[in-house]
């Protein structure tokens, strides 16, 4: 209460210093505004009042001009001084529009003469301007006389028309409420701008004190419209009239009341705000004073609560180091009891060591950020005696007058029972968790589970949460082996059960019951031992020794030992057997991941299991292939088809959609006489033929064995060959067909045979690349090649570089930057002295990782041909971004150039198309003159052939090509 009225005193105080000081501030801006007012009447009048002296004077010049005329005249004859006299009167009206007409009054007047007005002849006589009174006319207005008499002179009347003051006051900034206007020096008003119109004729009387010549300035009330105005009265022309200008009050003022307002208005704001923060604070005072009061009076009850009950209460006040304790608390501790507080450190010293930074941490968390405390403890008594404690506690009060505040129980019993039970539970848990055979309990009443232990997780595959959800009848499910499984009834006896596991697997076991009492429930301990775990162990070892574990499908053998002991087909009629081979499925784990290649695998075999099942049986042989066997060799066509239909249907696996492809090999058993190893064997050689010759359905030909003996026959002296060095090189040159020259030779292997004979590149190529032993010798005639051209160097033809041709597995795998590095450095072979010729295979393969090695290759030096240009998948990027030399045109199509126009222009446009790639377009093949003639008139670059030469040793060749002293490269 004392800070919510401190803060209404401060709050009060500085209210009415806000309030002291916009009312200062209120003032000083109304007494500001007014002055300016009075500074722009004041502007306004002064500066009106003088442009009337300067009008009036200019017709007090104009009317003496015509007395002093009239004067000289006074010699002349009366009737031409009265002409002189009227026309300088009509040149002084028409000079000035602001008069309506001039009089003439002579000194002696004639009888029958005008005479001069009353107001003009009681003045006294002078030169000065005399003002008449107003008078209005029908014709003109409102006029204002205007007369001078001098003494003896006569005297001249000017009626001014009043509109040309009007004009001269008319559009001034006066605002809404505003005037000005000019009176006669009775008061008389001779004209007025302002909203409520000119009020001509009308009489007022001035401010006390205002006099010719000086001016006047209040605030007054108008006497024509009522209005308040801050006006200022001027008569300092020196003629006998005065302008008054006045700036309406209320519009001076008008921003000064916004002022006024928004000022209330934050004041009415601030007392609002300053009244409802009051009302809150009272009001938050009250119900803090409220709760302290209930909890101190809750305190009370529970202090004697717990004292009736033996129960020790404590209190610590903030920043205390010392207890309040109850008697019954200072007793649980083994301390004497005190009306003064016991010291902290005295309860500390008598906790267990293990427990005491525990528990002072704890109280210390709890002071400091959760004032919440509850802990259990041990005591240790004077006589040796282990007490245990608890202590709760919690933060009362706030400020200086926050403290915390519980109670200590004894719990030594509960806490000696507690261990007994936790002890006994541990026991039987160990027991029944390490129990090696699968363990369950469950109520006898519900049938509901209780309690599992990790054996029969384990052996049955349910996880802990799914096995309590079941009942015994759900986990045994169907007769037991003696009789109906009787859940219910005498525990002792043991039984022989089939337990279903969680993916369906049914296991027989023998079980071992005993009634027990778990949570207070009539319960049945099951102990089973699997007596089905080894017939499922020798089952399973069975049919893995007859089956592929990934896809579950046969193993060739086993279906080979199943069609010779006469499956189901027709009796003597043999059966049909389709070997399928798919393409590249052992590319997809190194590529996309096992995961993706077990989907596709396993999804393959489902639906060529599916064809099966239609037709007889399929084996698996990993990791590609698939042997499906027709019982009925009259169904193989139809088997085959819907093997083909099957694969056609693309696969989708994890992340892509996959299409097979197939080579498919069909062999009859001929009734069945023959193995049926024997059969699937002459599949599988079709398959293979199939996949050389790119078929996708090849039946087996009987020939098809022997031209398989003949090729692993020749293999063997393939393989043979290569680690004796068995071949040998022949070089063809190339001639440049400008003048003839030879500027390479392309190397050629042979394969020389003892009788003589040689096996043709054709033959043995093919095989070496299928076996990987065109690494080797790809390695083998790079090296000679080398060797070769320092020969040619030797020999003074240096100019002459050798062409090697690389096949695409051996660029994947033999050729390297590094490898090429140390070829060309240990024979000294110069820039350009090598080419390879790379087939277009070679850049469809690995296209980037080939243009990358490329790029290596021929920054060392090494010169790049395309071979046999157009008889592959010929891309135009590759000729655009890779870094060729050359560009070979195949013999397949200069051989018909002089009699086919077809390949005529194929080859025309492969040299245009070369040379507009900056390329070197050489032609393979050339055989007769007349090829030879028409390359040249194409621009052909080169061209090798028998026409130029054939394939020969390098000696021999080394004496065709004479000496020469051409660069390597003019080529």
């Amino acid at each position: 209460m004392a800070s919510a009225r401190a803060m209404r005193s401060v709050g009060i105080c500085l209210g009415l210093v806000i309030m002291a000081g916009l009312a200062v501030l209120v003032g000083l801006d109304r007494q500001a505004r007014l002055a300016a007012a009075e500074r722009q009447s004041r502007a306004l009048a002064t500066g009106v009042d003088r442009l009337l002296q300067y009008e009036l004077r200019n017709i007090e010049r104009a009317l003496n001009g015509i007395l002093a005329d009239a004067a000289g005249d006074a010699e002349l004859p009366a009737d031409v001084a009265a002409r002189r006299r009227a026309q300088s009167i009509a040149g002084v009206v028409s000079r000035h529009g602001e008069l309506a007409r001039i009089d003439y009054f002579p000194a002696q007047p004639a009888a029958a003469a005008a005479q001069v007005p009353a107001w003009l002849d009681a003045a006294e006589a002078s030169s000065a301007l005399r003002i008449g009174p107003l008078a209005g006319s029908e014709a003109d207005g409102w006029l204002l006389p205007l007369g001078i008499a001098p003494a003896g002179e006569g005297a001249v009347v000017a009626q001014f028309r009043v509109e040309e003051f009007a004009r001269i006051i008319d559009g001034l900034d006066t605002g809404v409420d505003g005037s000005v206007a000019i009176y006669g020096d009775d008061g008389t008003v001779i004209t007025r701008y302002g909203r409520t119109g000119a009020h001509s004729g009308r009489q007022i009387a001035f401010p006390a004190g205002l006099e010719m010549r000086n001016r006047v300035s209040d605030t007054i009330v108008s006497p024509l419209d009522q209005i308040e105005r801050a006006a200022t009265f001027s008569a300092t022309s020196g003629y006998p009239l005065v302008v008054s200008s006045g700036i309406g009050v209320r519009e001076a003022l008008r921003p000064w009341w916004v002022f006024v307002i928004c000022a209330a208005l934050l004041s009415t704001i601030y007392w609002a705000v300053f009244a409802f923060i009051v009302r809150r604070l009272r009001a938050d005072e009250r119900a803090r004073d409220a709760l302290l009061e209930e909890i101190a009076h809750q305190a009370d009850w529970l202090q004697q609560a717990q004292l009736a009950s033996g129960t020790g209460v404590w209190r610590i006040e903030a920043g205390s180091t010392s207890v309040r304790a109850s008697p019954e608390l200072a007793a649980l501790y083994g301390l004497a009891g005190s009306e003064d507080e016991i010291a902290l450190d005295t309860f500390l010293e008598r906790i267990h060591p293990e427990d005491v930074e525990v528990v002072h941490a704890a109280l210390v968390a709890a002071q400091d950020r959760s004032g919440l405390l509850l802990q259990e403890y041990r005591v240790v008594l004077p006589d040796g005696q282990v007490r245990w404690l608890k202590a709760q506690g919690a933060a009362v009060g706030e400020g200086a007058r926050r403290a915390m505040t519980g109670t200590v129980s004894d719990i030594t019993d509960e806490r000696a029972a507690q261990v007994r039970i936790e002890r006994a539970e541990s026991q039987f848990r160990q027991l029944f968790e390490r129990n090696p055979l699968p363990s369950w309990v469950y109520d006898t009443g519900t049938l509901r589970m209780l309690a599992v232990n990790e054996a029969a997780l384990d052996a049955y595959g349910y996880s802990r949460e799914a096995f309590l959800a079941l009942t015994v009848t759900e986990l045994i499910p169907s007769p037991a082996r003696d009789g109906a499984p009787d859940v219910s009834g005498d525990g002792r006896r043991e039984r022989l059960w089939t337990v279903v596991a969680q993916d369906g697997r049914r296991i027989d076991v023998r079980v071992h019951a005993r009634d027990i009492e778990l949570q207070q429930r009539p319960a049945r301990l099951m102990l089973a031992e699997d007596v089905g775990a080894r017939l499922a162990y020798e089952r399973d070892l069975a049919w893995r020794a007859s089956h592929d574990p990934a896809t579950g499908m046969l193993t060739l053998p086993a279906l080979a030992e199943l069609l010779d002991g006469g499956a189901d087909g027709p009796e003597g009629a043999g059966f049909g057997v389709a070997y399928v081979q798919l393409r590249d499925l052992e590319l997809i784990a190194p590529t996309l991941g096992r995961q993706t290649s077990d989907v596709v695998l396993r999804e393959a075999a489902a639906r060529i299991a599916r064809v099966a099942e239609t037709f007889g049986h399929a084996a698996y042989a990993p990791a590609e292939t698939f042997i499906v066997v027709a019982l009925d060799p009259r169904r193989l066509d139809a088997l085959v088809q819907a093997l083909t239909e099957v694969i056609d249907t693309p696969v989708q696996g994890d992340s892509a959609t996959f299409t097979l492809e197939a080579w498919i090999g069909v062999a009859r058993s001929r009734d069945g006489a023959e193995p049926a190893e024997t059969v699937i064997a002459h599949a599988a050689l079709a398959a293979l033929r199939a996949r050389r010759e790119h078929a996708r359905v090849l039946p087996y030909d009987p020939a098809l064995s022997a031209q398989a003996a003949e090729r692993l026959a020749l293999a063997r002296r393939l393989r043979k060959a290569v680690e004796s060095g068995g071949f040998e090189l022949v070089y063809q040159p190339i001639h440049r067909l400008a003048d003839g020259r030879i500027v390479a030779v392309e190397a050629l292997i042979r394969w020389p045979q003892r009788d003589g004979s040689v096996v043709s590149p054709a033959e043995f190529i093919p095989l070496a690349e299928e076996s990987g032993l065109i690494v080797p010798i790809g390695a083998w005639v790079l090296e000679e090649a080398a060797r070769a051209w320092r020969r040619l160097a030797d020999a003074g033809r240096p100019d002459i570089a050798v062409a090697v041709n690389v096949s695409a597995l051996q660029f994947d795998a033999g050729i390297t930057q590094d490898a090429m590095r140390a070829l060309r450095a240990a024979h000294g072979l110069p820039r350009s002295a090598l080419h390879l010729e790379l087939t277009e295979s070679v850049l469809l393969r690995t296209p980037e990782t080939a243009r990358t090695l490329m790029m290596e290759l021929r920054e060392d030096g090494l010169c790049l041909s395309i071979d046999d240009f157009g008889t592959g998948f010929s891309s135009m990027a590759y000729l655009r971004d890779l870094p060729l030399d050359h560009l070979k045109i195949d013999r397949a199509f200069v051989r018909d150039v002089e009699c086919n126009p077809r390949s005529a222009a194929i080859c025309s446009t492969m040299i245009a198309l070369g040379h507009g790639l900056g390329l070197k377009v050489i032609a393979e093949g050339v055989e007769t003159a007349g090829q030879l003639e028409w390359l040249r008139a194409q621009g052909c670059d080169q061209a090798q052939g028998y026409h130029l030469g054939r394939p020969a040793a390098l000696d021999v060749l080394l004496r065709r090509a004479p000496p020469a002293t051409a660069d390597i490269g003019n080529g």
